[in-house]
């Protein structure tokens, strides 16, 4: 539907001589998205088109856990390639980090965090009090924190998300140096364990505002005068999107503080590396 900022925008642009925006231009795409309302502004939650892997859970390889902790490879579950699952074999603590120290240096400046977490079934969801995201410039003194308690975590895959807007500093963090991810599950019992293939993590990102659009394909928008109708057509490559389950999907224009003139939700589409996805948008006129 179209939104109310949408029709904002078109008034304008039809009798303005001079228009105060730009004409729509780019896609955003969303998960968890709940409805399509005319109010709304912006997506549930927009997903990263593109991205900088900060942590792609491939390897082992410089991961570590606190006591009671360790981690192994899953090549069974998992969102890119292979995953990594969070053990806890000891009942000393309730609380455990999973944490890689030695990643590439990168700015979280303006930029969101993005990565994922499976969680087997309700035993194992009812196991947990809350999981942290953390990343910084170390895992346990200076960096950023964000909270899931486990009523906003469910079973099986769940996206979690951070940037410096939505979560606590703890320490002094260098934002332009940050090489430290940490995921850290706490339970409700010290005596909760769990096994492979419990709690697995997977692919961590950054992105920014940027990163979140894309612009229409070539040759668009194609305007049908005769039928008083516009079409839109934008391609998410083979590379993009990956991972995420698609249900919402925005058109916006390029002002410094975008217009959302279009909003659509939609079954959620699972997009991986094998599907190239073309959406085309049409708005017609009506006379009634």
């Amino acid at each position: 539907m179209i939104t109310d900022s949408g029709l904002k925008l078109a008034l304008n642009r039809i009798h303005k001589t001079t228009p105060d925006y730009t004409p729509v231009s780019l896609i955003k795409l969303g998960t968890n998205q709940n409805s399509a309302d005319i109010g709304a502004t912006n997506l549930d939650l927009p997903i990263p088109i593109t991205n900088t892997v900060v942590a792609s859970c491939d390897s082992t390889t410089n991961w570590a856990a606190s006591t009671d902790g360790s981690l192994t490879q899953n090549n069974t579950i998992y969102k890119k390639n292979s995953s990594l699952n969070l053990i806890k074999s000891g009942t000393n603590h309730t609380g455990i980090s999973y944490y890689n120290q030695s990643l590439a240096s990168n700015d979280f400046t303006n930029k969101t965090l993005y990565g994922w977490i499976y969680i087997k079934d309700d035993t194992t969801l009812n196991k947990l009090e809350s999981v942290y995201i953390r990343y910084g410039n170390d895992y346990d003194t200076n960096y950023y924190s964000k909270e899931y308690n486990v009523g906003n975590l469910t079973t099986g895959w769940n996206v979690l998300y951070m940037s410096t807007n939505d979560s606590t500093e703890v320490g002094s963090v260098n934002l332009s140096a940050c090489d430290s991810l940490n995921i850290y599950l706490s339970t409700i019992l010290v005596s909760d364990t769990f096994i492979a293939g419990d709690i697995i993590i997977d692919e961590f990102v950054l992105a920014t505002e940027s990163n979140l659009t894309k612009g229409m394909d070539l040759g668009y928008p194609l305007i049908d005068e005769d039928k008083l109708e516009v079409s839109y057509e934008f391609t998410i490559d083979l590379n993009e999107a990956n991972g995420f389950g698609i249900s919402g999907l925005g058109t916006f224009n390029t002002d410094a503080n975008p217009l959302m003139q279009d909003i659509f939700k939609f079954p959620i589409i699972s997009k991986n590396s094998t599907d190239e996805i073309i959406f085309t948008i049409k708005n017609r006129l009506v006379r009634r």
